[in-house]
């Protein structure tokens, strides 16, 4: 039998050449994919569309996804973008380049008439506030919807966020409910904390992003931080401008937000400094801009936003 030659051993150590050129490049596909995917996603509750830009703010499209009716909050994970349609009561979902849209992903049941409006989500489940005193939550994939989730003992919850292992909200209802604050209360839906930061300057939309939450003011026209803990408060951590901020979103290395009155998107750096007001212009009329995400680049198991 002739011994094995240099070709029989070339060939058992091609295996192994190939492999490292083959992982290269599905490595580079994937950056590619993800890089596409990345992006700066907005509602536009007057011209009943959702938007989309790249993340320094170029390639603007307004109507990347159209007739969702009145769409309102917004929040997006590595791969999908969910959104309240407030004039439906309903949830909608759809894959981040706009296709596969399900506009009732997420259904209220029939006895149930608040509708949902701003949004958040971890890696399980999707969580809404009613603009009542309850917060909703469903299972990722739009099944076992409960919709008296938390009973925040607060009326008028607007902004909704979930971190480490608690919920936060935001309640303003200064004539029927004072003071204007930041509630909190454990994953489970117990615990419930309704005074956990006072917050006298109208908080509205909140996020949260690795230790901090934030939330829009609307009378002060700014957003504020807090730690997890409700430690380090900043009431005025951005100064967002003349207009009024609607949303606020974090991702990377940017605090993002919508402003209504402007039909601006701002942008400013996490340390509240270099504030663009005018980072995206829009161009919705008064009143139109509502919830913003943002999937930064390389993804994100949940990229928050709300309206």
């Amino acid at each position: 039998m002739p011994s094995p030659g240099a070709g029989d051993r070339v060939s058992k150590r091609m295996p192994g050449a190939l492999a490292v050129p083959v992982i290269c490049a599905i490595a580079l596909l994937l950056v590619v994919s993800s890089s596409a995917q990345a992006a700066i996603y907005w509602t536009d509750s007057n011209a009943g569309t959702i938007g989309r830009a790249s993340l320094d703010g170029s390639a603007v499209g307004r109507s990347f996804i159209d007739d969702p009716v009145n769409p309102w909050g917004i929040v997006a994970n590595s791969g999908h973008l969910f959104w309240t349609d407030v004039n439906r009561g309903t949830i909608s979902t759809a894959r981040l380049n706009g296709r596969g849209v399900t506009r009732r992903f997420v259904r209220m049941p029939g006895w149930w008439t608040p509708i949902p409006r701003n949004l958040a989500l971890d890696g399980r489940h999707l969580f809404w506030s009613h603009g009542d005193n309850f917060i909703g939550r469903s299972r990722i994939n739009g099944r076992k919807v409960q919709p008296r989730f938390v009973d925040t003992r607060s009326s008028a919850v607007w902004g909704v966020a979930v971190g480490g292992r608690h919920i936060f909200w935001t309640s303003n209802d200064p004539a029927f409910d004072p003071p204007p604050r930041v509630g909190r209360a454990r994953l489970n839906g117990t615990r419930v904390n309704r005074l956990f930061i006072k917050s006298p300057t109208g908080p509205g939309d909140m996020v949260r992003h690795r230790g901090f939450i934030y939330w829009t003011n609307s009378n002060t026209n700014s957003i504020s931080r807090a730690r997890l803990d409700g430690t380090g408060v900043r009431r005025r951590f951005v100064r967002t401008g003349n207009g009024v901020v609607s949303s606020v979103a974090v991702a990377g290395n940017y605090i993002y937000w919508t402003d209504y009155i402007r039909g601006t998107i701002g942008r400013a750096r996490l340390d509240g400094n270099r504030v663009r007001r005018s980072f995206i212009r829009v161009g919705s009329s008064r009143g139109g801009l509502r919830g913003i995400a943002v999937v930064p680049a390389g993804g994100a198991r949940s990229a928050e936003g709300r309206g």
